[in-house]
């Protein structure tokens, strides 16, 4: 083979070898705008997710118009068969909307040590229409209390049973109220309720 038939054939060589490199560079590039233009949308489309604030306050009042609070220091002074005003609702402060239940203990403190504590003396007027009571004694609200908004009272009145004979007299009632929430959301069957302190 002459010397530039040999110089001819390294010349179609590089060319060919060139022309591979940039048909690889072409296809590098391709790749890269792809991945650019990938990443761009993937940070376009990204969502910024949060979980609603589930956040509950339990009002206690002594008027049916919930204008005035109850008083919490002061004992008020009740008779047998007496019923007196006590209005509690339970107040959604959140922004997500949630289920809402209510522990309601009803306690007499008695001074002597074998009275007897007799059932149903201290008797709420328990607002079925809206709360249901469960097995597990708690009252729950029917449906899943909205953001800003109130449940319809547990109950308005409570009545003290005429059974409260002079054997109590000097006694302390009480009702101890607790209100717990969990969030609607994903949660149709309102499960997770944290237990009770």
């Amino acid at each position: 083979m002459s010397e530039g038939k040999h110089i001819e054939k390294d010349k179609a060589t590089v060319k060919k070898a060139l022309a591979f490199i940039s048909v690889v560079i072409a296809c590098l590039a391709l790749l890269a705008s792809g991945s650019l233009a990938y990443y761009v949308t993937d940070q376009r489309t990204h969502n910024v997710i949060t979980s609603g604030n589930i956040k509950i306050e339990l009002h206690e009042y002594s008027d049916l118009s919930q204008t005035t609070a109850y008083p919490t220091t002061d004992a008020v002074t009740i008779m047998p068969s007496n019923s007196i005003t006590k209005v509690v609702v339970v107040e959604n402060t959140g922004t997500g909307e949630a289920w809402v239940r209510v522990k309601v203990d009803e306690v007499i403190d008695s001074t002597a040590d074998d009275l007897a504590m007799g059932a149903g003396l201290i008797q709420p007027d328990y607002n079925t229409a809206y709360w249901t009571q469960k097995t597990d004694g708690c009252w729950y609200y029917n449906t899943p209390l909205s953001a800003n908004s109130k449940t319809e009272p547990l109950f308005t009145y409570v009545h003290f049973s005429e059974a409260i004979g002079n054997s109590y007299q000097g006694d302390a009632a009480s009702i101890a109220i607790t209100a717990q929430a969990v969030q609607a959301a994903n949660n149709a069957a309102a499960d997770g309720w944290p237990n009770w302190n």
